[in-house]
Formats: C-alpha cells, structure tokens, sequence
C-alpha cells in the first residue's frame, strides 16, 4: 500500500479486524505499529482501532494498546445465551465480557464499540433483547453495532456445524431486529 500511495501518506484511520490481534505478543504489535508509522503520516487525532475477542484478551493487553496509540477497540459478544453460545461453539461469559471492558477504560482508550449478532441458532426475541439490554446498560459502549447473521456454509465451511434446524426464520430474524431496536431506543 506504502508503494501505491508513496511515502508519507496521510492517514486518517488505522484499523486492525479479525477478533483475534491480541495474540501477537506486545513486541510484536509495537513493530507493526512502529512500521505503520515508518510508511504512513499517521496523525496525531487518527483513529487506531482494534478488534478483539474477550475470551482470548490478555490482562495486560489493553495498556500495550494505549502506548501503542490505540484510541478504538471493538469487541465481539454476539450473544450472552448460553444455549445460543453453546450452538455457536462461543463461550464467554458475561463477567469477562464486563472485565474487558472495565481493563480497556482504565487503560484509557477512550472509545469501546460491542458487536452483536441476531439470527444465530437457538436465538429468541426474548433472548435478544435481554443481550441489547445487557450490552447497552451493563457495559454502555460509546458504539453498539448490531449485525445480522448470514448463513452461507458453501462459503464459510465452519458454519456446517451449526444446527440449521435451530435457525430462526425470515419473520423471526425481523421480529429479533425489531426487538433490539426498540430495547436499544429505550437504553
């Protein structure tokens, strides 16, 4: 990208996604930072933001990301069903969940955004909207995106072992997006 664009370019946004770069060791993470910034003008009010997963976070790890610059950390919860993350082969429990976020404040990064997922197998209206009341007062994120699930196992063979009979439905998914609106507007 440096090539293409030339040295020095500025850069505004600097985004690391995959849920898992917490598990590149510090040393690591403050090379590929300290090469971002050889190639790139990153500036002083850039937005460096991470995604990452709760269940394989560090304890340390939310401070190596402040002194490496990073302002932004996303977390995916999807769900706190148990049932729903025994399907999903995604445990993590509610308690790490508000660890997490409680590290990543105290080390100061100012902005925390929780992802969720509706249309997951064994999911309810009732169940999501108990995990949008839970993500947006427990853990009051500065952003909560909510994102519907795509079943595509040609594509994603991983999600072959998800139990099909136990997804919901075209009216349900609505009826779950429509429940999350609504407790989200209430927050």
């Amino acid at each position: 990208v440096a090539a293409l664009l030339g040295p020095g370019h500025p850069v505004r946004h600097v985004q690391w996604g995959g849920g898992t770069p917490s598990a590149l060791p510090a040393e690591s993470m403050r090379m590929v930072m300290e090469t971002i910034r050889g190639l790139f003008a990153v500036r002083a009010d850039s937005e460096i933001a991470i995604e990452l997963d709760p269940r394989a976070l560090p304890d340390d790890y939310p401070d190596v990301l402040r002194a490496q610059g990073f302002n932004r950390v996303s977390l995916g919860v999807q769900d706190f069903d148990p049932v729903v993350q025994m399907a999903c082969g995604r445990i993590q429990s509610r308690a790490r969940t508000e660890e997490c976020v409680a590290q990543i404040r105290r080390a100061g990064i100012r902005s925390v955004n929780i992802d969720l997922i509706y249309g997951l197998p064994y999911q309810t209206v009732d169940s999501v909207g108990e995990t949008a009341a839970i993500a947006a007062g427990a853990l009051r994120p500065d952003r909560l995106a909510v994102f519907g699930y795509a079943h595509v196992p040609w594509k994603q063979k991983r999600q072959e072992l998800l139990p099909e009979h136990a997804l919901p439905g075209p009216a349900e998914r609505l009826a779950q997006r429509e429940r999350i609106d609504a407790v989200l507007r209430a927050a």
